[in-house]
């Protein structure tokens, strides 16, 4: 369990994917959870062919959810909230650079409203 804001998130994935090699076959891979990830509207990027891909990027890490129509639906219209996300550790390497990701398994929306911000 990690906050989303916390800074060692960032190498808490790199370490697990270092070692990804060490699961399969019988050995599941590692899941993390992260709290009070707080987004803004501007941190969501709806992609793929049929723009049904979640991205949203905060502290470095870029968080995907795949199929992810239910989601998009649920965050329509919102402008600020918290994420809880649980998903799997991934790094991306593309143009040279690598993103720390996680594919979110299951997630909870939670707006700032009801937090009392």
């Amino acid at each position: 369990s990690r906050s989303g804001n916390s800074r060692d998130l960032l190498e808490l994935i790199e370490d697990l994917c270092a070692h990804e090699d060490c699961w399969g076959q019988g050995s599941k891979s590692p899941m993390i959870y992260v709290h009070d990830l707080h987004c803004t509207k501007s941190d969501i990027q709806i992609m793929g062919k049929t723009s049904n891909t979640v991205k949203i990027v905060k502290n470095g890490i870029a968080y995907m959810k795949f199929f992810a129509e239910d989601m998009i639906q649920e965050l329509s219209g919102l402008n600020d909230f918290v994420l809880e996300v649980v998903g799997k550790p991934n790094l991306n390497e593309w143009g040279g650079s690598v993103t720390p990701q996680l594919f979110i398994d299951t997630y909870e929306i939670k707006e700032e409203n009801d937090l009392g911000f």
